[in-house]
């Protein structure tokens, strides 16, 4: 489709992207991407027309090829093909995608990849890759200190610890207020820790701290994790200095 031939409807900003678009400039054809395929809160716009999600696909792949914004094109659309709400669901699509964005260090896509292993999208399921696709999330996206807690928790590959949960689950916790305090609302992994923490209060199982027999790999997700709660801990202390802090 030319620009002569846009929907009258297509603001001026919109020709604009779709022209600088056309030239090859990546950014450009993520935005007009998002503006066929999104509403202004990131949910798919239940308007799509056929053609608008093929164009939309075009321009986000073209953007996504070229790497924008280290790998941001190439997360959604993973994402995309993931969930399968505007095109057939792919999972083996989803994991190129997401393999392409995670080398670029995007935290979701190495959750995402997580998640192929640890529910066996596509593939067998395999703990261990799972894992070691979380610990690469972990420093940056707060959901896979939980999922981290779960295969501890359930001893998934990573030691039975039920203690060590706990503690990644009441950080996910700490992480979420002070979250709440910069932006006034809590992600969804408020919820899902909650929930965990009070599962383990039922169970009563935080009483036990197991570490047995680790191996190497094991020892250096566990030391890994540490880090990550020690590092964040200093950022908070030092929020909590100049005023920002809880």
């Amino acid at each position: 489709m030319t620009i002569t031939e846009i929907d009258k409807d297509y603001t001026n900003e919109a020709i604009e992207l779709m022209r600088k678009a056309d030239e090859g400039d990546a950014e450009a054809q993520y935005k007009f991407a998002i503006y066929l395929l999104k509403t202004p809160d990131f949910s798919y716009r239940k308007d799509l027309m056929p053609d608008e999600v093929e164009r939309g696909m075009r321009y986000l792949q073209l953007s996504a090829a070229q790497g924008f914004y280290h790998g941001i094109a190439a997360d959604i659309m993973g994402m995309i093909f993931f969930d399968g709400e505007i095109v057939p669901r792919d999972y083996k699509k989803a994991k190129l995608w997401f393999n392409t964005a995670s080398m670029k260090e995007i935290p979701t896509s190495a959750y995402m990849l997580g998640e192929c292993a640890f529910y066996g999208y596509d593939e067998e399921v395999n703990y261990e890759k799972a894992a070691k696709y979380y610990l690469q999330a972990a420093p940056t996206y707060i959901n896979a200190l939980i999922r981290l807690g779960d295969m501890y928790m359930q001893g998934l590959y990573l030691p039975l610890d039920p203690a060590f949960s706990k503690e990644l689950y009441n950080h996910v916790r700490v992480s979420e207020d002070w979250f709440y305090k910069k932006n006034g609302i809590y992600s969804d992994a408020n919820q899902m820790a909650l929930h965990r923490l009070s599962d383990l209060e039922r169970a009563d199982a935080a009483r036990s701290s197991v570490p047995v027999n680790e191996t190497e790999e094991q020892l250096t997700i566990r030391t890994t994790l540490m880090k990550i709660i020690k590092k964040d801990r200093k950022i908070w202390k030092k929020w909590k200095k100049r005023g920002d802090g809880l």
